[in-house]
């Protein structure tokens, strides 16, 4: 498990004055927000990705391609305005589960539900300004400003657990990252801004941004150790004074639009995993009809011998009879190794899905510089994966019309939210309507494209 990697590098001594160290750590539920979590998370509300199978390994390339790109950009922009925080981790993002056993494919893989936890360490020394030691007599008050009453022990469990904090943080914040009909959803459910990070400013308001980044494992062709993206968000958080009541929550959070809901693609060991258990399952099955095949033609072959007792047909019984003998071994075999197949909850199931996740806090030093760099970059970006739509969609003869309409559709969406997230930083009010019409249309053409290939419609909410 990846335990930290270096901070995404702005290449300059200035970035890196301003980079500061921080903890993630990834679970099936949230602390501070356990409940909001549970919400996001409980059954029924997860769907797998709407996008047909066929159309997977093509559609996720090319979203990892814009992702990385769009990622790099604001990381750049961020490294040389801001004072940030960040912090890595790897984790399991799902497991293989195993269903009805009347089923010929009792096994399936899934992503679940995890709640990204960033906590920023208060490094300085007791009793300097604001430090508050966790396992002290301090006041530990504004923990109830975070977190309900009955989620307290819970948060104080994680910070001085599996995040090995010995004082309270300077920053805290959850995320929860919910599969989806889209892909993934990334949705902030707290953050904690407690105390200012070094050298930005303790007592006045700014302006605060939150991203998260998920990556499969494994170096990309941009050569970031986080490895191939498949998602990023960023979320310009509402502004922010560091204090011990400095929090947001779920309803200020709830209307944040981040960039990129690009599903994770499911890594070969976990597909081929699945494809050797229910192959498992399947071979049983088939050497079962092998064996009652084998007793039909036994049967056959005694009753020629019984009308007419020939040395032919004498031959024919004892072949039959061998046949069916080694077709009862097989059963056998199979039999067993069907029944040898890990249960629900077995290690060979478990922790399956590997990623790995970057969470970044930070306070901009500069508003006007900074929406300057982010706007210039993603405005590149934007034209970089217009330019990938019309390059390299190039169909396969194996898809139909309806797949070529779903890549077109989900890919041109993702062009025009990045467009748009430009068009919202440069601030001009006539671009950004443009952009909000172009990314509606998009979203309309997905829902048209995914209705033509039998699925439900993703996005229920527009506004027409």
């Amino acid at each position: 498990m990846l335990a930290a990697l270096s901070l995404a590098s702005g290449g300059s001594v200035a970035a890196a004055e301003t980079d500061l160290a921080g903890r993630v750590h990834v679970a099936e539920q949230c602390y501070a927000a356990k409940a909001e979590f549970a919400e996001l998370a409980r059954p029924g509300t997860q769907e797998a990705g709407f996008l047909a199978p066929l159309l997977a390994s093509f559609v996720g390339s090319l979203v990892q391609g814009a992702v990385s790109g769009v990622a790099g950009a604001i990381d750049r922009a961020a490294s040389e305005h801001t004072f940030k925080a960040s912090g890595t981790r790897g984790f399991a993002h799902g497991k293989v589960r195993r269903s009805d056993e009347a089923s010929l494919t009792p096994f399936s893989y899934r992503d679940g539900a995890r709640c990204l936890v960033l906590a920023v360490p208060d490094t300085d020394r007791a009793g300097s300004r604001g430090v508050v030691a966790i396992d002290a007599a301090s006041d530990l008050s504004s923990i109830d400003a975070v977190a309900p009453s009955t989620s307290r022990a819970d948060l104080l469990e994680v910070m001085t657990g599996p995040l090995g904090l010995r004082n309270l943080p300077l920053v805290y914040a959850e995320i929860a990252v919910v599969p989806d009909r889209q892909g993934v959803r990334i949705v902030p459910l707290k953050v904690w801004y407690r105390k200012a990070l070094p050298k930005a400013s303790r007592s006045r308001t700014q302006r605060t941004e939150l991203h998260v980044a998920l990556a499969s494992p494994g170096y990309s062709a941009e050569g970031d150790p986080l490895g191939s993206f498949y998602a990023f968000s960023r979320f310009r958080l509402p502004r922010m004074r560091p204090g011990p009541t400095s929090v947001l929550d779920q309803d200020d959070l709830r209307d944040l639009n981040p960039i990129f809901h690009a599903g994770r693609p499911v890594a070969a060991v976990d597909t081929a995993l699945v494809a050797e258990l229910n192959g498992a399952v399947a071979a049983h099955q088939t050497a079962k009809a092998t064996t009652l095949k084998a007793q039909a033609d036994l049967r056959a072959a005694q009753a020629d011998f019984e009308d007419e007792p020939t040395a032919a047909h004498r031959v024919a019984v004892e072949t039959r009879s061998a046949i069916l003998a080694r077709a009862k071994e097989a059963e056998q075999r199979a039999g067993v190794a069907r029944a040898d197949l890990p249960g629900e909850g077995n290690s060979r199931l478990t922790a399956r899905g590997r990623a790995n996740a970057r969470v970044t806090f930070l306070t901009i030093r500069d508003e006007n510089r900074f929406a300057k760099a982010i706007s210039t970059a993603l405005g590149a970006q934007a034209e970089g994966v217009g330019t990938a739509v019309a390059g390299r969609l190039a169909p396969s003869p194996a898809w139909s019309a309806d797949d070529t309409a779903m890549v077109t559709a989900r890919t041109t969406l993702d062009s025009a939210l990045v467009a748009l997230e430009a068009a919202t930083t440069e601030g001009d009010p006539v671009k950004i309507a443009a952009a909000e019409a172009a990314v509606l249309v998009a979203k309309a053409k997905v829902n048209e494209a995914a209705v033509a290939l039998g699925k439900a419609p993703p996005f229920l909410d527009l506004d027409l």
